[in-house]
């Protein structure tokens, strides 16, 4: 250890009181950045995941046409084509057909003895839905065709709530005046945002067991591609169509997702994140000064009489500026810790597994701007002091 290096750890050791208040104003700023740094992620990431969520992922395109029960086979055939098209790449490609149907909890099951059968709307789907909407399942699993003996569905939370579903597996009657009703297994519960109750299923087996459910309806085949892939996207929708046999009634391809505009309001809020980030800066700083000012006037003896036997004003100023900067090491290690366990061990704990945005993680950035920062900030706050110290006038100080 360095002779500077010992200077500096007794320093701070003989005035245990002004290096916990200095440490503390710079704890204050790291934290600050790193802090309003995973806020603005945090914030970010789900106003653009409640959009998501609502409107479809990013990069999101649809084309709608009419279709009935027969035409199912079609339907496959369109998204198969689609995907077929858009090959192994991050693009993802459904078809959501939506009608209406009544259910009710099936005889057995909590609650259902007495239970009129409820209004809901349905979506029929072929492909993967989430791979369009940002929506997680609160409990179980997306239906599969043909995975059980009962044709499988998925409630949205405000249908669960309202046929009184409180675990899954569970089973309803379900169907239309036309149809009557038949059986249904719910393999799971999805957070879809939306406000009405809604049941999900496959449009395969929907037209096998709930044909009269499929009126010559409009349904709407989503394809998620690259951000700047609208003039790729029109001609694989419009061409998959054509070739599985459906009529297209309007062949207008339009961008569904509005993910573009959640990001330019993000962006209003993450300017308010910088400038509190920058005002616990200057404050930290500020606080710094003041230390390091209020500790001169304090030390001015203990300075000179260096000076007088011998110490150069190098020696003053690497003391005094030293122990400053040493405390913004020991700082930035310290809440670097604190960040990393509010971001993997806090945040996780209070959030639930169904909350659509995704994890928060480290804003490595923010750390080194912080810590970048902190450096900074004890530099400047103790530069006034330090270089006072080494203007002490040794005979004015010794007088006194």
């Amino acid at each position: 250890m360095s002779r500077a290096l010992r200077t500096c750890v007794h320093d701070l050791r003989a005035r245990p009181l002004r290096t916990v208040l200095t440490a503390l104003s710079m704890l204050v700023g790291v934290l600050a950045v790193v802090g309003v740094s995973a806020a603005d992620q945090l914030s970010t990431g789900y106003v653009i995941a409640a959009h998501e969520q609502l409107r479809g992922r990013e990069a999101t395109y649809a084309l709608s046409t009419t279709i009935t029960a027969q035409d199912v086979a079609a339907a496959h055939r369109w998204v198969e084509g689609v995907q077929a098209r858009i090959g192994p790449q991050d693009a993802a490609a459904g078809l959501v057909l939506e009608t209406a149907v009544r259910a009710a909890p099936a005889n057995g099951e909590p609650g259902a003895e007495g239970r009129a059968q409820q209004d809901l709307s349905a979506r029929w789907i072929v492909g993967a839905l989430d791979d369009i909407y940002r929506r997680p399942l609160v409990t179980g699993s997306w239906p599969r065709a043909g995975t059980s003996a009962a044709p499988s569905v998925v409630l949205n939370e405000a249908a669960a709530r309202r046929l009184e579903v409180t675990r899954v597996p569970a089973t309803l009657t379900l169907g239309t005046p036309q149809d009557g009703t038949a059986a249904a297994a719910v393999a799971g519960v999805v957070a879809d945002g939306l406000p009405e109750p809604t049941v999900y299923g496959t449009l395969a087996e929907a037209a096998e067991v709930w044909p009269a459910s499929l009126p010559a309806g409009s349904a709407t085949t989503y394809l998620r591609a690259g951000v700047e892939s609208f003039g790729a996207a029109a001609p694989v929708l419009r061409e998959a169509a054509e070739i599985a046999g459906l009529d297209l009634v309007d062949r207008d391809v339009r961008r569904v997702d509005t993910v573009e505009e959640a990001r330019a309001s993000a962006r209003v809020v993450q300017r308010a994140f910088v400038a509190c980030a920058v005002v616990a800066l200057v404050v930290a700083g500020i606080g710094i000064l003041n230390i390091g000012l209020a500790s001169l006037s304090e030390r001015a003896r203990e300075l000179v009489v260096r000076r007088a036997v011998g110490a150069r004003r190098l020696d003053v100023f690497v003391q005094v500026l030293g122990a400053n900067l040493l405390v913004a090491l020991i700082v930035s290690s310290g809440a670097v810790a604190v960040a990393m366990l509010g971001v993997y061990v806090v945040a996780p704990a209070l959030t639930s597994h169904t909350f659509i945005a995704d994890p928060v993680t480290l804003p490595w950035p923010a750390v080194l701007n912080g810590t970048a920062a902190a450096v900074l900030t004890s530099l400047a706050g103790a530069a006034v002091p330090a270089v006072s110290a080494t203007r002490l006038d040794v005979a004015d100080a010794l007088r006194s």
